[in-house]
């Protein structure tokens, strides 16, 4: 088959496959589907999605991936990506009974959910930097903060390889600050050693950032550690 003839399955496919979501009854495309699946597989360790399961529009694409491809209509790069991934062609009763007794409830009401909405996410935005600001998804920004923080030696390992496969930024807000920081300071520290004074104009960004560092600094208010290495390299508040 052609480049070009590929193209229109593909094309064709996404229009075919496109199932409605069931909260907003908008349509996922394929990959968007793939996505969702693969947050799933992060929680159940599976691929199996029953008619019973919540998110009915999932069970029924992830049956027709298995019609289409016992009928040759699904093209190869889509089987490779769902062969990667676990993916059961067979769906056999048997296996189903076997992977339905590792699905932990809690696991699934916490975080099923969110890594779905992350996965759509990065879709949609190309990342998965949710500002902790997001208006469309409060509960999406939040949780991605609380993830930031936790241990991840105690997380599930499947729910850490899906996330750090997604290109999840594991900084926390916290640690990000700190290194904005050392990051101005490693440039003001060079520009004192290249002019030897620090008199950068305030309309330029390092001359604001020294600006607001001496306004921490007469209030009190700056960590002592920063305090240190500013003066440190001649610092004068």
């Amino acid at each position: 088959m052609s480049k070009e003839a590929n193209k229109t399955v593909d094309s064709n496919q996404d229009l075919i496959m496109c199932e409605p979501t069931p909260k907003s009854g908008k349509k996922r495309s394929w990959e968007e589907s793939f996505s969702v699946l693969k947050a799933y597989k992060s929680v159940h360790s599976h691929c199996i999605v029953n008619r019973s399961y919540k998110d009915l529009s999932l069970a029924y694409w992830v049956e027709r991936q298995r019609q289409n491809q016992r009928k040759g209509k699904l093209i190869q790069s889509r089987v490779e990506k769902l062969s990667k991934i676990g993916f059961q062609w067979s769906g056999s009763c048997q296996h189903k009974k076997t992977v339905e007794k590792s699905i932990n409830p809690e696991n699934e009401r916490i975080s099923e959910e969110s890594l779905v909405a992350l996965a759509l996410y990065k879709k949609k935005h190309g990342d998965c930097n949710v500002p902790y600001n997001y208006r469309e998804d409060p509960k999406l920004a939040h949780w991605v903060m609380k993830i930031r923080r936790k241990d991840k030696t105690k997380m599930p390992q499947k729910q850490k390889e899906f996330l750090s496969d997604l290109g999840f930024n594991w900084e926390t807000y916290e640690q990000r600050k700190e290194r904005e920081w050392n990051g101005r300071y490693m440039l003001l520290k060079e520009y004192k050693r290249c002019n030897g004074h620090f008199r950068i104009p305030r309309t330029e960004e390092l001359g604001y950032w020294i600006e607001i560092q001496k306004a921490l600094g007469r209030k009190g208010c700056m960590i002592p550690e920063r305090r240190k290495k500013l003066e440190n390299i001649g610092f004068s508040w």
